[in-house]
């Protein structure tokens, strides 16, 4: 179940349509976003910037899932190592 759960995503990132610079520009500030210490408005934040810059939304929410609940702990520690102590 979860290798056709995974398959299904892979298949809904590569059916994003747009010139390839307005997709990667979406993944780029939904990564942003996810690495910066809004925490729970990840998501908003993500496609509000993908609004104003006029890029793809779908993939900022994809970049934007890279800081997860799972993640979350390691890549906050690793970002801002002052803040966790």
């Amino acid at each position: 179940m979860i290798k056709k759960n995974i398959g299904l995503f892979v298949e809904k990132v590569r059916k994003l349509d747009g010139d390839p610079n307005y997709v990667a520009f979406g993944k780029a500030i939904g990564v942003f976003v996810a690495m910066s210490p809004t925490i729970f408005f990840h998501t908003i934040l993500a496609i509000a910037l993908a609004v104003l810059f006029k890029a793809s939304k779908p993939a900022a929410m994809i970049g934007a899932l890279v800081s997860n609940p799972v993640t979350i702990v390691f890549l906050k520690n690793q970002i801002h190592p002052k803040a966790i102590r």
